[in-house]
């Protein structure tokens, strides 16, 4: 592979890692006007519904992409016309195939599902959500087909339209459903077809650019590869897709096990579910920390693959070295941050402090699901897709049966326990099949660790101290909140960071990868 080319896939992998985390800070943010403007029963209705559309999202923008992506290229390496006879129109058969399986026991089994979680009133919203799975193989067909040419922006492009139509229609629903336009539990609709229009523009991108490519007129005899096409779209395809789900399974057993659950803790089902939508406060700000505890360290992988592919051993190591340590930094910042200034923010994005003691048992899964996501995209790169996906499959199953045994006792709490020791018990899994597969080179050492609890407890006794001089603040309204967390956030970010290169647990190099670098570098004279 000659340096031009390879610059060209890591440039390429680059704009994807940008225009994934631009996406998911949208879907993260449009969460708190969600949650304002329909409050927790609107919030918990729009969260029952969400888990089965992200993970169709999922598979149609990660998933199946690059399933065909390799399809692609291996037609290339074969010195196959790729045509419309012999690739797109089989793909496309293949990927409907696969989705009806989705498709047809939501549609048909709707109502059994919502009476499994206790509310038939979604048993509605869940049969229009099935119809979303229909639409997966063209906007995958197009993404794939691209990506497999090393050509990145049509899925960029693609990716962030989608999620902007889904967000505008998310929140135009949810302001209907505030001024009284629409009922209610509609949201669960305004939330299928905001992915529905959302799935359309990408679409629409893709045909944009598909119409300008050119294929073959000759009419080439070559057989079509259905055994080729069908094994690598269900093992890269659903398996590549359940790699990005953690979160969201996890989520999914919330919304399954939840509200029976808390009706088995004592309370009514009005209550249940507002509780549900009061849990569910956190996932936008547990989706916000992984993010941003996990993009830096993935943006290192297009040059661990360059480093692969040169066989750079070396370079692969410290790669690797670098990426697990900046995770672990930056998660531990924001979980530690946001442990100690819940209960501000919890009453400055959602109006009240209801639920603080669970949602801060939740925060910290943020450093786990972190330091997972780095682990398993390592492990991936490595030719382990299949032992991560069925990681994820049996932490899944955990947290059902952890949600069984604490729910009833704790309430939501039992369910914030639940998911950090689901989490727990996979970062430990990933942590010791890291060790087996790159050898130790994963493992900080202990001055390392020493140095980040210092650098934790020098922040967190500075926004503690914050936390008391505010504390004589008698009810403060949401802007003086704002100003509030936005000081201590930004200082006590500062302060972190400056303990951080102060003790040399962020390089240079490190810091390079931040937005921003030169600044940072110009304040703390690098």
């Amino acid at each position: 592979m000659t340096e031009k080319h390879t610059g060209h896939v890591v440039k390429g992998a680059l704009i994807l890692t940008v225009a994934g985390i631009i996406s998911k800070v949208l879907s993260a943010s449009y969460r708190v006007p969600l949650q304002n403007l329909t409050g927790d029963i609107g919030f918990y209705t729009y969260q029952q519904i969400y888990p089965i559309l992200g993970i169709a999202l999922m598979m149609a923008l990660y998933g199946f992409p690059s399933a065909i992506s390799i399809a692609r290229a291996q037609m290339d390496l074969r010195r196959q016309p790729v045509t419309i006879q012999t690739f797109i129109l089989p793909i496309v058969l293949i990927v409907l195939l696969i989705c009806s399986a989705f498709f047809l026991p939501l549609f048909f089994y709707n109502s059994e599902l919502a009476q499994w979680i206790g509310d038939e009133r979604l048993a509605g919203p869940y049969r229009a959500a099935a119809f979303v799975f229909l639409l997966i193989p063209f906007t995958s067909i197009f993404r794939g087909y691209f990506q497999g040419n090393n050509v990145m922006h049509p899925t960029a492009y693609s990716q962030i339209g989608e999620q902007v139509v889904r967000v505008v229609i998310i929140v135009i629903g949810a302001y209907a459903t505030y001024v009284g336009t629409i009922q209610l539990h509609a949201i669960g609709y305004v939330a299928v077809l905001a992915t529905v229009c959302g799935s359309f523009t990408a679409i629409i991108i893709g045909l944009l650019y598909f119409r300008k490519e050119s294929f073959p007129k000759k009419h080439y005899k070559h057989r079509i590869q259905w055994g080729f096409y069908f094994k690598t779209i269900i093992l890269f395809g659903l398996v590549a897709s359940l790699n990005h789900m953690m979160l969201l399974v996890l989520q999914l057993v919330d919304t399954l096990t939840l509200v029976p659950q808390l009706e088995h803790y004592g309370m009514e089902s009005s209550q249940a579910m507002q509780m549900k939508g009061v849990f569910d406060r956190g996932q936008p700000l547990i989706q916000f920390g992984t993010v941003l505890g996990s993009s830096f360290a993935l943006a290192l992988l297009p040059a661990m693959s360059t480093a692969t592919w040169k066989k750079r051993t070396s370079e692969i190591h410290e790669h690797i070295s670098t990426a697990y340590a900046c995770s672990m930094y930056i998660a531990a910042g924001a979980t530690a941050g946001l442990f100690i200034l819940f209960p501000q923010i919890n009453t400055l994005l959602f109006t009240d402090a209801n639920g603080t003691a669970a949602l801060r048992i939740l925060v910290l899964s943020i450093v786990l699901s972190s330091s997972a996501i780095t682990l398993m995209a390592m492990l991936q790169g490595a030719g382990k897709m299949i032992e991560t996906a069925l990681a994820i499959g049996a932490v899944c199953g955990l947290k059902w049966v952890l949600n069984m045994l604490f729910v009833p006792l704790w309430g939501i709490s039992g369910s914030a326990w639940a998911t950090v020791g689901s989490l727990l018990i996979l970062f430990i899994y990933l942590l010791v099949r890291m060790r087996k597969t790159y050898g130790t080179v994963v493992v900080m050492r202990i001055s390392k660790w020493c140095g980040m609890l210092y650098a934790v407890v020098l922040m967190g006794v500075y926004l503690y101290i914050a936390q008391y001089a505010f504390s004589y603040v008698h009810d403060p309204s949401r802007f003086t909140l704002l100003i509030y967390v936005a000081f201590v956030v930004s200082t006590g970010a500062m302060i972190y960071l400056w303990a951080c290169i102060r003790l040399n647990l962020l390089t240079k190099e490190m810091i390079e990868l931040f937005p921003g670098s030169k600044w940072i570098q110009k304040i703390y004279k690098l």
